[in-house]
């Protein structure tokens, strides 16, 4: 598949199943994960899978409050490096479905 047809037939899911997703693919996806781009190639990665809804919930629950305080905050996918109140709202509204995915459990 080309990179153009990549870019353009990607799609964006929202609708989980309530299966539980199997060890070997949460395996599978964390390594490909490992191999993405980062930048300047410091590849810092640092992985973890929640497979306890109610750990996800009450996650996402803190996602939706902030402040995002460490050294991976949200306002670092600011290309410009601006961070403005407007934008983390906008970032942090979309937090409130992690609760509804019953099949993320990765």
């Amino acid at each position: 598949m080309e990179v153009y047809q990549a870019i353009r037939s990607r799609r964006t899911g929202r609708d989980y199943k309530p299966d539980p997703i199997p060890q070997e693919l949460i395996k599978k996806i964390l390594q490909c994960a490992r191999w993405s781009p980062s930048s300047s190639n410091t590849q810092k990665w640092s992985f973890i899978a929640i497979q306890n809804l109610d750990t996800l919930s009450e996650l996402g629950n803190i996602c939706k409050q902030g402040p995002f305080v460490g050294p991976n905050t949200i306002c670092r996918g600011s290309s410009d490096g601006r961070c403005t109140e407007a934008t983390v709202r906008r970032w942090t509204s979309n937090t409130e479905f992690w609760n509804s995915w019953p099949g993320l459990r990765a």
